[in-house]
């Protein structure tokens, strides 16, 4: 996947920017972005300040219309790329990126960095996927180790809900619990079981997975610095981490990514197409199905035995934890019991079509 940004260049001193040489090909006069609520300054001033900014482009100039068209369209082909992620996706009129799609002729995930749902699942009608902000933002509450700030799981599935009403098809965003302009995940928990929740949840619900390098390496930031969740301190270098396999987090992946791995084999692309439904939820627990998949996350510990009741009816009896490879029972009243906070991956043991090791 090639990451391109059509929206603005970087600064330059010199003022000479080829091809993009002349001050019309700007967006004139120079302002900057004060309102993010305003979208004209958004499309139509320059992200920054006098300081440091990042010139905009006139993405309204025939000249630089074409110029980008064409470049894109070349370097596809040359360099036979399969998807691209647009920078600043929000910060140009939708219209161009109508065009823009069309030349690129591959998958196109747009970045809106905002956590209105009904606004960033606009741009999905000029996109193919949309990089999932306000799903990023809710997962940071539900799963941190702060009592006061951690959120309930209602949350999350009003998220969910939210999704299918102002998204053309969640499954084709990317879904992320951090990256390189926000906050390291893991300075907001340290918390093992937590952590496993939340990648469970991030690899099997709807969306495309993106894992930001260093989060395998337990990457935090620099807890020595006031803002060290975030730029520049969650841009660690990755070579100096010796690129370690033996972190338990690394492993972890490995498992969920083979678990991946055997649905797709054994179900096909429609497992990751599928929508997830609710199927139970509490303040803590979140339970869904996924094509077959039953899958069980929670953000907090509890002292006993949950025994819960199903909204829909279930048809299978028995289900076995991928993650584990212990057996779960549902019983005639639809009930499903669980005696810890792990997550679970379930599917029917009579419908298991492939064996899984947990070792």
């Amino acid at each position: 996947m090639l990451d391109v940004v059509a929206n603005h260049v970087g600064p330059n001193v010199t003022n000479n920017y080829f091809p993009f040489n002349k001050n019309e090909y700007f967006h004139q006069p120079l302002c900057f972005i004060k309102d993010y609520s305003n979208q004209t300054e958004v499309e139509f001033c320059s992200i920054g300040d006098e300081q440091s900014s990042l010139p905009d482009l006139n993405t309204e100039n025939n000249f630089v219309i074409s110029t980008f068209l064409s470049w894109i369209n070349e370097t596809i082909l040359k360099y036979k790329f399969d998807g691209i992620r647009v920078d600043t996706f929000r910060h140009i009129r939708q219209s161009f990126w109508k065009e823009y799609t069309c030349y690129a002729n591959v998958y196109l995930l747009g970045e809106v960095a905002t956590s209105n749902t009904s606004y960033v699942g606009s741009y999905q009608n000029v996109a193919d996927g949309i990089l999932h902000y306000p799903l990023y933002f809710v997962l940071k509450q539900v799963f941190q180790d702060d009592n006061q700030l951690r959120q309930s799981m209602f949350i999350l599935e009003n998220q969910v809900k939210e999704n299918e009403k102002y998204f053309k098809d969640t499954t084709l965003c990317g879904i992320f619990l951090d990256n390189h302009d926000q906050d390291r995940f893991l300075n907001h928990t340290q918390n093992s079981i937590r952590i496993q929740n939340a990648l469970v949840y991030l690899m099997f619900s709807d969306g495309i997975p993106i894992i930001y390098m260093g989060t395998e390496q337990n990457f935090t930031g620099n807890p020595n610095e006031k803002n060290g969740a975030t730029d520049p301190w969650n841009r660690e270098p990755l070579w100096r981490s010796s690129y370690n396999r033996s972190t338990w987090i690394y492993k972890y992946l490995t498992k969920l990514n083979q678990i991946r791995f055997l649905l797709k084999e054994n179900y096909g692309e429609e497992f990751f197409l599928s929508h997830q439904q609710t199927i139970y939820i509490d303040h803590n627990t979140y339970v869904y199905k996924k094509g077959p998949l039953m899958v069980i996350v929670s953000n907090q510990s509890f002292q006993q035995t949950k025994n819960f009741s199903l909204y829909s009816t279930i048809n299978f009896n028995q289900w076995k934890d991928l993650l584990s490879n212990k057996i779960y029972e549902i019983n005639h009243y639809n009930q499903l019991k669980i005696d810890n906070w792990l997550p679970q991956l379930l599917l029917p043991v009579s419908s298991l079509i492939f064996p899984f090791c947990s070792a």
